[in-house]
């Protein structure tokens, strides 16, 4: 046998050298240089880190009552590296999730290999088991929540609703998002060495629920003012209303509703307009019912007294270059007949008696042009204008409420602080907070005195007179209750012209008992129509029947003999209850969404819900989804 050439061998041996150098050079660049990079390269196509939502916490009224709550739902993903066959993947799926076919497969197609995209999400308990059912390796759940609100449009503009992202948005859901959320958690996802997804995943963060929030509002006494408010914007044709009920000892808001109102479970069919918290956001000439404060203001610094005279000039009165007139005419009138016959003469000669720097100091403390502090997002501060360069006709028209605007939550905190003695309460929707089992009440902020205690008793007896049949408010009396409050009707200014039109803002403010003041109702109508419009016509029969309802169910004892009264129909099938017994889900028509809530929901059955009002119509859309239509 040859021998191999020295120079041959001697180039065999390089090569294979050169070549273990390669190697090592490479190994060193693997598993040094690059290898934290790798490895993380590595473990992303073996694993993925899914965010776990958190529990959002519940929003209950004073008396613990469901006002929003969030029901189960699965997310449904795919791991992509797992899709062998879209178009059949997609042939089984497409009739659970609700889609087209061929929409379906373009998402599956799109899937980038290694990725988990997420196909559906909001899947009722239900749908999601039916699709476990199918056994597909390439499916996985994740969970998550659909917001659901049980009152519907009668808590719309309190307690707000999220959006898809399960983001609060408006009301008690968008100021208190960061507590009510809670912190959410992470899941590992493992796939093992061939590819395949390993069931259930590993949790390195729990989640963290979010805090309930209890309310002051009485859910009751919502649904009653909701009802109420309603018939009469309907009744009227009226473009909007607002109530506001208030303890008006605390400053409590026991309800607080608007019209037109939304169903929040059912955003796709609201609109701006709906959603608007008018009783905050939106600020009026308030008209007659300004005139409590500014007589509780003279007669505070006794600039007059209550028998003190004044000339109402037989109707018609000028001030500089303005003529003021009364809707009825009156020669002599006492203070307090100023208030009982609405009179905006006497209020003017009141106001030009106390003086814009003293008036000014009194609006001020009562909170005119400024927030109340409420817990809700977007208040308007209302606004009182610089009237220096006209400072008669300014003084004396916003003596009688106009030139001056606020919130229909700012009349009623400040005319609370004119008859229960003289404090100025913050209004306040939140009682406490409840986090992980502890209750913490909500800080409460100090009252401030506005008048003295001696001026609010005065003022007390005053507006009991305007109840009386020859005041301007005889249709607020409540049978067996004192009650004492001020009617209002604004000329509402033209929207191209500075004058004012035909068009009319009716409000009454009342208070009952009327010595001892345990509730204050704020009544609004926007633009009635017809030939009534006067606040003692629209809004005080609101009033009435609201009170009449309330003051039993808060326990307040008449304080003369009533007439037997038709017993109250029972509300308490607008609140959600979840240890109620239910019935069969087919039995839900003219039922309240909370009930029908709670019927489908023992049956884990997440509905549609279109509409607003009472359960009109129940139907299957698809296989296991109802829709419920409320009308």
């Amino acid at each position: 046998m040859l021998g191999v050439p020295k120079n041959r061998l001697d180039l065999i041996i390089g090569l294979f050298m050169l070549a273990f150098v390669i190697l090592t050079v490479r190994a060193v660049d693997l598993s040094i240089l690059q290898g934290p990079q790798l490895r993380e390269m590595a473990e992303q196509q073996h694993e993925r880190r899914i965010p776990v939502p958190a529990n959002r916490g519940l929003i209950l009224d004073r008396h613990g009552r469901t006002l929003g709550i969030s029901l189960p739902m699965k997310t449904l993903s795919v791991d992509a590296s797992r899709i062998q066959d879209p178009e059949h993947l997609a042939s089984m799926l497409y009739e659970h999730l609700g889609m087209s076919k061929e929409k379906l497969i373009q998402k599956l197609r799109s899937a980038k290999p290694g990725s988990f995209p997420i196909i559906k999400r909001q899947i009722p308990p239900m749908e999601a088991l039916k699709i476990s059912r199918l056994d597909l390796d390439e499916l996985f759940f994740l969970p998550e929540s659909k917001r659901v609100y049980p009152m519907g449009e009668v808590t719309a503009h309190v307690v707000g609703y999220t959006n898809f992202n399960g983001e609060g948005r408006e009301g008690m859901e968008g100021a208190f998002n960061d507590h009510l959320k809670g912190k959410p958690g992470t899941r590992l996802i493992v796939r093992d060495r061939l590819g395949r997804l390993m069931p259930g995943g590993t949790s390195l963060e729990r989640a963290e629920p979010g805090t309930d929030l209890v309310l002051t509002i009485d859910a009751n006494i919502q649904y009653i003012a909701y009802r109420a408010l309603l018939k009469s914007v309907r009744n009227t044709n009226a473009k909007a209303g607002t109530v506001v009920v208030m303890n008006p000892n605390n400053g409590e808001i026991l309800a607080l509703v608007n019209q037109p109102s939304y169903n929040p479970n059912d955003l796709r069919h609201s609109q701006d307009h709906q959603r608007r918290n008018r009783a905050i956001m939106d600020t009026y000439e308030p008209g007659s019912t300004f005139k409590i404060f500014t007589v509780a203001a003279a007669l505070d610094k006794h600039i007059v007294t209550p028998d003190h005279l004044i000339n109402a000039e037989n109707g018609r009165f000028r001030v500089a270059d303005r003529i003021i007139q009364d809707f009825s005419r009156h020669k002599i009138l006492t203070v307090s007949q100023v208030l009982q016959k609405s009179s905006n003469i006497g209020a003017a000669k009141i106001g030009l008696l106390t003086g814009l720097e003293l008036q000014e100091s009194y609006l001020q403390k009562f909170g005119f042009g400024s927030g109340t502090g409420i817990e809700l997002p977007y208040e308007a501060r209302g606004r009182i204008p610089d009237v220096s360069q006209y400072r008669q006709v300014g003084l004396a028209s916003r003596s009688y409420g106009y030139g001056i605007t606020a919130t229909p939550l700012q009349l009623v905190t400040a005319a609370s602080a004119v008859v229960n003695g003289g404090l100025l309460y913050p209004p306040r929707l939140v009682a406490r907070q409840v986090v992980k089992g502890h209750s913490h009440l909500a800080e409460q902020a100090k009252p401030v005195r506005v008048i003295n205690a001696s001026t609010s008793k005065m003022m007390r007896d005053i507006l009991k007179g305007v109840v009386d049949p020859d005041g301007t408010a005889p249709e607020a009396d409540v049978e067996g209750y004192s009650v004492a409050g001020k009617t209002g009707t604004a000329r509402k200014a033209g929207p191209k012209s500075q004058g004012y039109d035909r068009r009319y803002f009716a409000s009454f403010v009342g208070f009952v008992p009327a010595q001892a003041p345990q509730l204050v109702i704020y009544v609004s109508i926007d633009e009635p129509q017809g030939k009534r419009y006067y606040g003692g016509q629209v809004a005080a029969p609101v009033f009435q029947e609201i009170a009449e309802e309330v003051l039993p169910l808060l326990a307040v004892l008449p304080e003369t003999r009533r007439k037997n009264k038709t017993p109250l129909p029972p509300i308490d099938g607008y609140v959600f209850n979840p240890d109620r017994d239910t019935k069969d889900p087919s039995d839900v028509k003219n039922a309240s969404l909370a009930n029908a809530l709670q019927v489908f929901s023992r049956k884990e059955i997440i509905p549609l819900v279109s509409g607003s009002g009472k359960v009109q119509l129940v139907e299957e859309v698809e296989q296991g989804q109802i829709r419920l239509t409320l009308q």
